[in-house]
């Protein structure tokens, strides 16, 4: 399908109106449902410059569509013909990463792992946002523990991890998908992928994440903290942890034993220990 088919199908989806001029329209970039971007984002699709499809993960809309759709704005006030910005769209793009507001993270679980080594945990971050959380914060590693083919569970878009590895890639940043399951022993946890996330957290400036930041994330980050002695006590750990996901709920209902969330925390937290804590009554 060529481009100009692209644009006609995408405007037949979306229902545009009659053409209006956008030149003097001032744009923020805005990574939620903002009617006036969305508006911009038709009329530009409809003077020729294709920035994504809505649901479209690698490209404008539901992807870094705020930074691409910015580009395009300016490249039609410009007056840089369709077909150049077609060409050049990611690259130009990126000269508005840095616009996309990363001061409230919280919807991502994004919080600095203790121990002073610039490490960050969180859920998937959104593929409008992660290049300028990398930027922003030194990212140079990212570790992924969330695949493809799992079950999307968040109201942000998923994002793939060819597109997640691109990103990090154009950013100087080195991208790592480890399995989460792999070499359990008794006591110890994933006891493989421990030692792999380990060894990268361990360089320092690295971002890891699963699907929510809850479960993998909390295994894994519980374990690295109780190994390097950034945290040893494990009802310390314990705490630390369960902020981030249901675990403790799961305990109260009798649900966590047996569930494979304990397998998780048996990296930090042996099972047998933990039976007979004070967090189970």
């Amino acid at each position: 399908m060529n481009l100009h088919e692209n644009i006609q199908r995408i405007r037949s989806m979306m229902g545009l109106r009659e053409e209006t001029e956008i030149k003097d329209i001032d744009m923020e970039i805005s990574y939620d449902y903002n009617p006036k971007v969305i508006e911009i984002q038709k009329e530009l699709i409809n003077k020729g410059y294709y920035i994504g499809k809505f649901g479209d993960s690698k490209d404008g809309i539901d992807g870094i569509y705020g930074p691409i759709t910015k580009a395009a704005h300016e490249s039609y006030k410009k007056e840089i013909p369709p077909e150049e910005f077609e060409s050049k769209k990611t690259e130009m793009a990126q000269e508005y990463v840095d616009d996309v507001d990363v001061s409230d993270l919280k919807e991502f679980k994004f919080h600095k792992i203790p121990g002073g080594t610039n490490n960050w945990r969180s859920a998937q971050i959104t593929a409008d946002v992660l290049p300028s959380v990398i930027k922003k914060y030194g990212i140079k590693n990212i570790i992924r523990m969330s695949g493809d083919d799992e079950k999307h569970k968040s109201d942000h878009p998923k994002t793939s991890l060819d597109t997640e590895q691109k990103i990090c890639e154009e950013n100087d940043c080195t991208y790592h998908f480890i399995n989460a399951h792999s070499g359990y022993k008794l006591g110890k946890g994933y006891t493989k992928s421990i030692q792999k996330i380990n060894d990268i957290l361990n360089q320092g400036n690295t971002l890891i994440h699963c699907a929510h930041g809850a479960d993998r994330t909390g295994g894994m980050v519980g374990a690295y903290l109780k190994n390097n002695g950034y945290m040893t006590d494990k009802d310390e750990l314990w705490k630390y942890t369960t902020q981030f996901n249901s675990w403790q709920s799961l305990i109260n209902n009798n649900n966590f034993f047996g569930s494979g969330y304990d397998k998780y925390a048996d990296g930090f937290y042996p099972i047998s220990e933990l039976k007979n804590s004070k967090w189970v009554k």
